[in-house]
């Protein structure tokens, strides 16, 4: 597309100044807004015969900003599970210890001996 930032914001519904932080990254169009890019943008190419979707100043990659967006999700989503695992490894653990500890009460016998020490005092 061949168009200045105020002319395109018009297709979209946006003002200039919108479009020009999305193409400095400042902001993130949203889900809308990229269908909506990528729809103005399809249609314009159609009637120009043209290919690229660029305005006059710079290109805006609507593909790329929802890709990064989703990998920033999924970056989040796995360094949660990483903590997650952790936890839950660290819980692990610790059963294990208590599950030794109480193996070796009864082992040694002590757990009896505490029983019926309890059952004299009542």
């Amino acid at each position: 597309m061949d168009m200045g930032q105020k002319d395109f914001g018009e297709l979209l519904g946006v003002g200039a100044g919108y479009i020009s932080e999305i193409e400095s990254g400042k902001k993130e169009p949203s889900v809308t807004l990229r269908q909506l890019f990528k729809h103005v943008a399809a249609n314009h190419n159609n009637e120009a015969g043209t290919t690229p979707a660029t305005t006059s100043q710079t290109t805006i990659d609507i593909d790329k900003l929802g890709k990064e967006k989703d990998e920033m999700m999924y970056r989040l989503k796995f360094e949660d599970a990483q903590q997650r695992i952790i936890t839950l490894l660290e819980e692990k653990d610790s059963l294990r210890n208590e599950n030794a500890e109480l193996r070796q009460i009864v082992a040694d016998g002590s757990l009896e001996k505490k029983a019926g020490k309890q059952r004299k005092s009542l």
